[in-house]
């Protein structure tokens, strides 16, 4: 009987698809809330965690990924508690004295009596130091402390990794520009890019990853909704479901969630008394910019440029004769300082 060897082509797939790491941003958020005594987190604080991390770019990052980063964290922190607790040295008082000349056995515990008076050799009655030194005694013993090792913690990130010249401190403020624009021209990605200080091919990278994620959420939220019979589910009645299991309830809530107000959760716009006022200025020179009407029709010969030019040449020609005369002198506008 013939046996087929098994297809080289499962091994192969399976082989290329490698894990992804989480990266150090978000590692420093996780670590953060560790560091805080959040070990164990609940469903809600662990779709907190999620939204801070999403917020960052990471939008793959899923709620399984984010419990089995802690178990596995909780773990490794107990196998080096339990490390440390076996190597920890035990101090035992013993009164057995072993001469120096003695050869000893490999299994043989050496142990050393420390006579009273600290180990002093002066005969009874001679005069003595009130206080002797540790290390004048010739029985001084040196006591060794033990360095548990801990987990070493990264160090913190300032910028993104998938976006390295968008810094951290700059995501919430690119939130609100991507929120009230959310198909920006290049110009305006450009203008984005100036102000917060990073490339304009980071700004636009996540601008479209950010915004096909968002679409990814809405068809899942849309295709689940649809496949669902109406009123299959009881109101007053909800599934109890163990922690180990909580995703199908989370998948569930998601798809609760209309596909238009799901991101807005994460994302949401802050008040207008919680923006700093550079905030304030870089949404007022947004506005201002994509307010502008994209006029193309420019003037092409000198006599369309003239009537185009007439109205403000009236205001510049009456601001001038006003200098001349003196009309504005007291609001600093003196004509001779003007003419120097």
């Amino acid at each position: 009987m013939d046996v087929q060897p098994p297809d080289s082509s499962q091994f192969k797939a399976t082989a290329s698809e490698k894990p992804r790491r989480l990266p150090p941003e978000g590692v420093q958020i996780l670590r953060e809330a560790l560091d805080n005594g959040l070990t164990h987190p609940k469903k809600a604080e662990r779709k907190e965690l999620l939204r801070r991390i999403h917020a960052l770019g990471i939008t793959w990052y899923t709620d399984e990924k984010l419990k089995t980063w802690f178990i596995s964290t909780r773990r490794r922190q107990q196998q080096l508690d339990a490390q440390a607790t076996k190597t920890q040295p035990t101090a035992s008082n013993t009164t057995d004295t072993v001469d120096d000349s003695t050869p000893l056995a490999d299994n043989t515990k050496l142990t050393i009596k420390i006579p009273p008076g600290g180990g002093s050799t002066a005969k009874p009655g001679a005069d003595c130091p009130a206080t002797a030194s540790a290390a004048e005694s010739p029985y001084h013993v040196d006591t060794f402390r033990l360095k548990v090792p801990t987990v070493p913690k990264p160090p913190k990130k300032t910028r993104l990794t998938d976006y390295p010249s968008i810094r951290l401190s700059a995501v919430p403020q690119l939130i609100i520009l991507a929120d009230t624009t959310p198909n920006p021209t290049q110009k305006l990605i450009e203008t984005w890019a100036v102000l917060l200080k990073a490339s304009p091919e980071d700004v636009d990278r996540w601008v479209k990853d950010r915004k096909a994620h968002e679409d990814q959420v809405a068809a899942q939220a849309q295709g689940t909704s649809s496949a669902t019979p109406s009123g299959s589910v009881e109101p007053g009645r909800k599934s109890e479901q163990p922690d180990g299991s909580g995703h199908k309830d989370e998948h569930s809530m998601a798809s609760a969630v209309p596909p238009q107000s799901q991101f807005e959760l994460e994302w949401q716009l802050p008040s207008a008394s919680k923006i700093p006022p550079r905030n304030r200025l870089l949404l007022a020179i947004h506005n201002k910019i994509s307010s502008i009407p994209d006029d193309s029709s420019s003037p092409k010969t000198a006599a369309e440029f003239a009537a185009f030019f007439a109205p403000y040449q009236t205001k510049i020609e009456s601001f001038l004769h006003d200098v001349e005369t003196g009309k504005l002198e007291s609001m600093g506008w003196d004509f001779h300082r003007v003419q120097s």
